[in-house]
């Protein structure tokens, strides 16, 4: 079982990627504004609702420290709430607070090649993909 975050996840597109990756296997932790959204949607859905705020300055320590509270490590990050400066300002923490958990390998990006070779990735059109293992998010040209 990998473990995730996912931002923005009580409704919409994130509701439906959390919905995927608990069906997947993994443990999610998944946030939203609203709590009593939040608390339909962990009751529903299952994972680990937590309410944070994409727009608040400390949102990205907050959710940090809920993963160090209940995840042993972090596999998966979906930023799919925010704007831009909140989801690197997650990304970097992250980065920063935990060690990649290996050294990129040819298998790696195989992986990615079959997946945009499967049936699951036909909607991906003209995207371009970073997989550095999360190296991009400690870069100081971001911002």
């Amino acid at each position: 079982g990998k473990f995730a975050v996912v931002t923005g996840g009580t409704r919409g597109i994130g509701a439906i990627v959390v919905e995927h990756m608990l069906e997947a296997g993994a443990s999610v932790l998944f946030t939203g504004t609203d709590a009593d959204r939040g608390r339909q949607a962990q009751e529903r859905m299952g994972g680990t609702f937590l309410r944070a705020d994409a727009a608040s300055p400390d949102h990205a320590d907050h959710i940090a420290k809920a993963v160090r509270e209940r995840f042993e490590r972090l596999d998966i990050l979906v930023n799919n709430a925010g704007s831009l400066g909140s989801v690197q300002g997650l990304g970097k923490v992250f980065v920063s607070r935990q060690a990649l958990p290996h050294l990129g390998q040819p298998g790696d990006i195989a992986e990615i090649v079959l997946f945009l070779a499967s049936d699951a990735s036909a909607f991906v059109t003209g995207s371009d993909i970073v997989a550095d293992g999360g190296v991009i998010w400690g870069r100081d040209s971001l911002g």
